[in-house]
């Protein structure tokens, strides 16, 4: 839910997250969605916190615990959700973390490590790797306002850091791209080949 343009509403009101539940629910009952990933970005407010919370509490008290809740942080959005999170997780309300690295140019173990400790500081109560999951892109079409494509990475390259973070913390949950369909499948699947097998590895 989201995205460069998602935050024009701050959920900041009862009224807001009314509106956003009513709306939202006969989609996930259509479709059969199993969770909600939140991805809220230009224009993010501390409004945007409550309003967070507490649609994702009402779907979960709706749905159930198995109804996953994910986010997308990345470092403009960083202080936003890290106190979603918080929250989230003192209720046990959390499934998992997918933060988007390509968004903020880091291109090594050591800066995914920095950023997860970071997280894992801040939320606290035993806030584990097995909730965290490792955002990369190999590209070519990402948002680039320097004129060159300085967020995307090599297959290389994100292997060698998932490889390192994995090394520190073997329980991380996962990896992902931004776009299988089309940025990955211009390079002949070459996410899937490559990170995937690092992996299950």
């Amino acid at each position: 839910v989201g995205g460069a343009g998602g935050a024009g509403n701050t959920l900041a009101t009862l009224a807001a997250q009314n509106r956003f539940v009513a709306t939202i629910v006969p989609y996930i009952d259509f479709y059969g969605f199993q969770g909600i990933d939140w991805d809220l970005e230009a224009s993010v407010s501390g409004g945007s916190v409550d309003g967070q919370v507490s649609i994702s509490r009402r779907l979960r008290q709706l749905y159930g615990p198995d109804f996953m809740i994910s986010m997308a942080p990345y470092g403009g959005t960083s202080a936003v959700y890290k106190e979603v999170a918080k929250q989230l997780w003192s209720t046990g309300d959390l499934t998992y973390v997918g933060y988007q690295h390509y968004n903020d140019v880091t291109q090594n173990a050591s800066t995914l490590i920095a950023t997860y400790q970071e997280w894992q500081s801040y939320i606290g109560g035993g806030f584990d790797p097995s909730h965290w999951v490792l955002g990369m892109w190999y590209g070519p079409w990402d948002w680039h306002p320097t004129g060159t494509f300085v967020y995307t990475w090599s297959y290389s390259a994100m292997v060698a850091s998932f490889n390192g973070f994995k090394a520190v913390y073997p329980t991380v949950r996962g990896v992902y791209t931004w776009g299988i369909p089309s940025t990955d499948a211009s390079g002949g699947y070459q996410f899937g080949i490559t990170v995937g097998n690092a992996v299950l590895a």
